[in-house]
């Protein structure tokens, strides 16, 4: 049952029960359009939605749904990410009430956010945390409508991937075996493949000298500058690589370095090292009293020898990109290329590699022959009229 009564300001205010002790008001013109409201109102409340939801903010719904769902429920990674990804969401959008969020607004936030000085994937991270802050509203029965399902995410640019080249590979790969310490973990990384993430989490027990294997299956993760924690690996995949005549040197001679290294350091050796889940680990890759590498300190060396070796404008992950193509352009299988990589998904397989100069060469060569054959007559049913 509403009531209504007619305030000071001439306005005729309806109160409506929401059937849980409360009551909510509606306001209109005439005694006729706030029954129409009231109306509404109740339509909302046989369907499940809380009225009072309407008032929140987009802003105060999301730190609502980070509070009580995400940081819960998710690493402390994860929730500092979609932290970092809230920060590009414009202050005028999140003091909107979530009902006002309709398609052409979020178009319009769409709209600006690609026009933003920001990488294609933190465009699309961004988008996606707002979608699903969104979605669960929805299903939260916040909103009557889930506009965001209806709205395009920001257009995928996809960033060409930079490998280096065979010489390019070459020479990096010299200057850094008379690196010391950081020889091991940059040819590691160019010869392997590994993330940043998979070098640095490295442990002594993951080499076999023995085998001549290496164990891949956690990552370092840093919170903060001092709670160190090994996590699954970015597709939560394990693997066991037999390890080239190459880098089974640089890390024997690793492990001899290490050992020195730390009769060095006497009693300032900080190894073993405590991670967030109590074990006391030792690291393969460490700094000069046995604690591990940052990333920063890692991929400032790598600029540092590329730029030796007059390479410039490579990233540390595009060591990766260059393991892929060497193997993909050295003749290996794509099924054994995904397992050396760690990849879940084996169409990673053409994403991340690219082609040589020599297989360039060698199409262009194969194509000229082919096109350059004389012309064939009385070609067979089923035959294509190619020579190979």
């Amino acid at each position: 049952m509403a009531r209504r009564s007619k305030r000071p300001d001439g306005r005729y205010e309806r109160k409506v029960n929401l059937g849980d002790g409360k009551r909510i008001s509606v306001y209109a013109e005439t005694p006729a359009l706030a029954d129409q409201e009231a109306d509404k109102m109740r339509k909302k409340i046989a369907q499940g939605i809380n009225p009072l939801s309407e008032r929140v903010s987009l802003g105060e719904y999301l730190q609502y749904w980070m509070d009580t769902l995400i940081t819960p429920r998710r690493k402390p990674k994860t929730v500092r990410n979609y932290t970092q990804m809230m920060v590009h969401i414009p202050a005028r959008l999140k003091s909107m009430p979530l009902p006002n969020l309709r398609p052409e607004v979020l178009r319009a936030f769409v709209a600006e956010l690609e026009g933003q000085p920001l990488a294609a994937a933190t465009k699309r991270n961004v988008f996606a945390v707002l979608r699903s802050a969104l979605n669960q509203a929805w299903r939260d029965s916040r909103v009557e409508h889930n506009h965001i399902a209806r709205v395009e995410p920001p257009r995928a640019v996809d960033v060409e991937m930079q490998p280096l080249t065979p010489d390019q590979a070459r020479a990096l790969l010299e200057l850094a075996k008379g690196d010391g310490q950081w020889a091991g973990p940059i040819i590691t990384a160019l010869c392997l493949g590994l993330r940043m993430g998979e070098v640095l989490g490295l442990l002594v027990d993951d080499f076999d000298l023995e085998t001549g294997t290496l164990r891949i299956d956690k990552q370092l993760q840093r919170y903060g500058k001092k709670k160190l924690a090994l996590e699954e690996t970015k597709q939560r995949t394990k693997r066991t690589v037999k390890l080239p005549i190459t880098i089974l040197d640089v890390l024997t001679n690793h492990i001899k370095l290490r050992e020195e290294t730390r009769k060095l350091a006497a009693s300032a050796w900080r190894s073993p090292v405590k991670v967030m889940d109590g074990r006391h680990v030792e690291f393969l890759f460490t700094t000069a009293v046995g604690t591990p590498h940052f990333d920063s300190n890692l991929r400032r060396r790598l600029r540092a020898l590329l730029a030796l070796a007059g390479i410039q404008h490579h990233r540390f992950h595009d060591l990766r990109h260059t393991t892929a193509t060497m193997l993909i352009a050295a003749g290996v299988s794509p099924k054994a290329v995904q397992y050396f990589m760690g990849w879940k998904d084996s169409r990673m397989v053409d994403r991340y590699t690219h082609p040589v100069v020599e297989v360039m060469n060698e199409t262009a060569q194969a194509l000229e022959r082919a096109l350059s054959q004389p012309k064939t007559e009385g070609t067979k049913p089923g035959e294509t009229g190619w020579k190979n």
